[in-house]
């Protein structure tokens, strides 16, 4: 699976996936991340 994330940000607007990625990885957040993307999308499948 691959797949385009970014970050619909209220005040930077729309952030490309560069910035926030490696932050996640440092966090522990990339995990959590995945889930929620693979959960979301098997509600838009092909």
């Amino acid at each position: 699976m691959e797949a385009l994330l970014r970050w619909n940000n209220l005040v930077m607007g729309m952030v490309m996936s560069g910035p926030f990625i490696p932050l996640a990885e440092e966090t522990g957040l990339i995990n959590t991340m995945m889930c929620t993307l693979i959960a979301c999308s098997k509600e838009y499948p092909l």
